[in-house]
């Protein structure tokens, strides 16, 4: 906790707002997503799955998303228009919820790493499928073994869940499933200094164009088109 309290201080120091951005990509991703309003109607629906959540007490050990977090995912999803998703571990919960409230066509898919720290109990992953059918949207596709199936993904999430030690590792693999607009979001990125420096380490990576931390999460992009630059953004 101690660790995550002085990242943020420093995260607050070198962070900034569009003002402080000059790539003509980075600036229309800030004002046209990140500081825009979400859009009522899927904030009614969040809150509403949100709170059936809670009361269900369906998720103990991931922290669920902030609200700003999660109207943020909301807005990502639609304003990318998001066709296939992608969670590699477990993720914070709820972010395959935002997707198909934002992006009502696109295919959810989830692979549970064996690495992963926290156990994913099948019987609320069923339930999950579940309530979201139950509301009008599609379920979440389990991938067995392979998670690529020569498949291209618009954005890929790596669970908080994942060892430092292995993040790396699954990001390597993941770039066979990298078109050009794909998006990569690694959660918990500050949380300990290993994650940090796993972090550092990504940005630093060849295929890796634009990197933005949001401090909660970090984001990728691999536009062959653009500078490699690295922003730390307010939300």
């Amino acid at each position: 906790m101690l660790y995550r309290i002085r990242a943020y201080w420093r995260f607050l120091k070198r962070s900034t707002n569009e003002h402080g951005v000059h790539s003509p990509f980075v600036f229309a991703l800030v004002t046209e997503c990140f500081y825009t309003k979400t859009a009522l109607h899927m904030m009614q629906r969040y809150a509403l799955f949100k709170k059936a959540v809670i009361e269900n007490n369906a998720y103990e050990a991931v922290p669920l998303l902030k609200d700003k977090e999660a109207f943020l995912l909301l807005r990502l999803f639609a304003y990318r228009n998001i066709q296939n998703y992608l969670e590699l571990g477990v993720c914070t919960p709820l972010a395959s919820y935002c997707a198909q409230i934002a992006a009502p066509k696109a295919r959810i898919f989830r692979w549970k790493t064996e690495e992963s720290t926290v156990e994913w109990n099948s019987i609320k992953g069923t339930q999950e499928t579940a309530n979201l059918k139950e509301d009008g949207l599609g379920g979440v596709e389990e991938l067995e073994n392979k998670f690529l199936h020569g498949k291209k993904y618009d954005l890929i999430v790596f669970g908080s869940a994942l060892p430092a030690e292995n993040v790396f590792i699954y990001f390597q693999k993941a770039l066979g499933a990298v078109a050009n607009e794909t998006i990569f979001i690694f959660e918990g990125i500050h949380s300990n200094a290993e994650k940090d420096k796993t972090w550092n380490r990504i940005q630093k990576h060849a295929r890796v164009r634009v990197t933005i931390d949001v401090f909660s999460w970090g984001m990728v992009f691999f536009r062959k088109e653009q500078a490699k630059e690295h922003f730390t953004i307010r939300i």
